[in-house]
This record gives C-alpha cells, sequence and structure tokens, in this order.
C-alpha cells in the first residue's frame, strides 16, 4: 500500500464492505460477507432508495439515502466503509471504480471490470496513483474445468 495508508485487513477490527447495487450477484456476495468471520457489510448503495433499504434489510447495512450516481458517490464518500463491491451495469463500472478510488476506497468489481483496454488501463493507473488495490471478481476456483486441471496438475 503507498501513500502511508493502512490495509483494513490488518487494522484489527472487521472489513467494512460497501455494495454498489442490488441485484442478485450483490445479494450473493453479501451473503458470504455476513457469514465470513472478520468482514461485515456496512453500507449499500442501489438505483434508487427503496431498493437500498430492501437490500439492507435482508443483509445488513446502512441504506444510502440518494438515488443512481448520487447514493454511488454517498456510498463512495462513506467514513465507514473500506472496500467497495461493485455489482452494477458492466458500461458503469469504470466510472464507479474511478470514484470509489478517488475517495479513497479499495475496490472489487465484478466482471468485466472494464469495457476495453483503454478503460483498463485507466482504472488500473488510478488504483497506482491512489495505493489501492483494484481487483476484478472473477472466480474460477470452483469451475469443474479448473478443479479438473488443478487435479491433473498435481497428479502430474
Amino acid at each position: 500500500m503507498q501513500n502511508g495508508a493502512t490495509s483494513p485487513l490488518t487494522s484489527g477490527r472487521p472489513v467494512r464492505w460497501g455494495i454498489l447495487g442490488t441485484g442478485r450477484i450483490a445479494r450473493d456476495f453479501s451473503a458470504a460477507i455476513i457469514a465470513s468471520a472478520g468482514h461485515e457489510l456496512a453500507a449499500v448503495a442501489g438505483r434508487s432508495p427503496a431498493s437500498a433499504a430492501d437490500f439492507s434489510r435482508a443483509y445488513g447495512g446502512r441504506p444510502t439515502i440518494a438515488s443512481g450516481d448520487c447514493a454511488y458517490a454517498e456510498l463512495a464518500r462513506a467514513e465507514d466503509v473500506d472496500i467497495v463491491y461493485i455489482a452494477t451495469v458492466q458500461l458503469c463500472h469504470a466510472e464507479q471504480i474511478l470514484l470509489c478510488l478517488a475517495a479513497g476506497k479499495h475496490v472489487l468489481c465484478e466482471k468485466p471490470m472494464c469495457m476495453n483496454g483503454a478503460e483498463a488501463r485507466m482504472v488500473v493507473a488510478a488504483a497506482r496513483k491512489a495505493g489501492r488495490l483494484l481487483v476484478e471478481g472473477h472466480w474460477t476456483h470452483g469451475w469443474p474445468a479448473a478443479v479438473e486441471a488443478t487435479r491433473l496438475g498435481r497428479e502430474g
């Protein structure tokens, strides 16, 4: 980590997640957060205050009170959020990543993180400049093909 920042993973308190988006994949991810020791859902932002409130009732966390882009900015500025999970429409990912990085947040973004190489280079440069972690949420470890490849690799 750069710029004198401390890691939320070594702070001695739970990692506080903010969720951008209230759809199915955000719900699946949030269920994993609340089931994981050392992590908590701090805030959620949706396209409408009602969707954020519904999500909050089901998974916890404070719902934002603004709508749409303003709700996402409210969450990005939240002092009680360490890491933002972006599970919104793919066309918005790069803009939302930049918003969160500029607010000093680490980011885990659903795939695809960006729509093209230029956007990817831009968000990676922003993460490096901010000294923040930026990760694309592309998990393959449980895919049958990945499991088989791992087994074959171990067996030689």
